[in-house]
Parts: C-alpha cells; structure tokens; sequence
C-alpha cells in the first residue's frame, strides 16, 4: 500500500497514527511495525 501525502510503500499491517496541531496534522507515529517483532523474554 502506498502512502497518498509522501508516495511511501508502507510495510503490510503497520500502525500509522496522525495527530492533529492547531490547523495542521502531524504523524505521531509512521508505518510502526512494532507489533509484528518477537516479545522478549525479561531478565
């Protein structure tokens, strides 16, 4: 899938968050794939 404000192909089921500031929106958070990686395990 590709991104229609920057022509970025975005990874498949990644998180993307938009935050709106004033009169403009941000990315708060950008084809995050977090979700996806391996839980490690804790020490």
């Amino acid at each position: 899938m590709q991104d229609e404000s920057t022509g970025d192909r975005l990874q498949n089921t990644s998180v993307t968050t938009v935050a709106r500031l004033g009169e403009h929106w941000e990315y708060a958070l950008y084809d995050c794939v977090r979700h996806l990686q391996p839980e490690r395990k804790k020490a």
